[in-house]
């Protein structure tokens, strides 16, 4: 009985698409980011065309300058810079200080 899961509008009984057959005791989810809702007996569909999941693929993992791992590790790698910088100085001004 997760809050997640597809139900009709009683609240007891799974809603089920006719393209997935869901586990015993287990139900669809609920619609979200990657699936529209589930309606009873049709095909489950997504939010978002097929020929769009390389490009977001690429996107998101992708090695070029413009994917979203490569801005993470980027402020990642300045972060970690700034750091060991500020933790350098306290060091020295510790030392100089005794």
């Amino acid at each position: 009985d997760s809050l997640y899961a597809a139900k009709d509008w009683t609240g007891e009984n799974c809603i089920k698409a006719s393209d997935f057959e869901c586990p015993t005791g287990m139900c669809e989810r609920t619609s979200n980011c990657y699936w529209k809702s589930v309606m009873e007996g049709e095909e489950r569909i997504t939010r978002f065309p097929v020929d769009n999941y390389e490009k977001a693929r690429d996107k998101l993992f992708g090695t070029h300058s413009e994917s979203y791992i490569a801005d993470v590790a980027r402020f990642g790698l300045i972060g970690i810079v700034i750091s060991i910088a500020f933790l350098l100085m306290w060091v020295i001004f510790l030392i100089g200080r005794f």
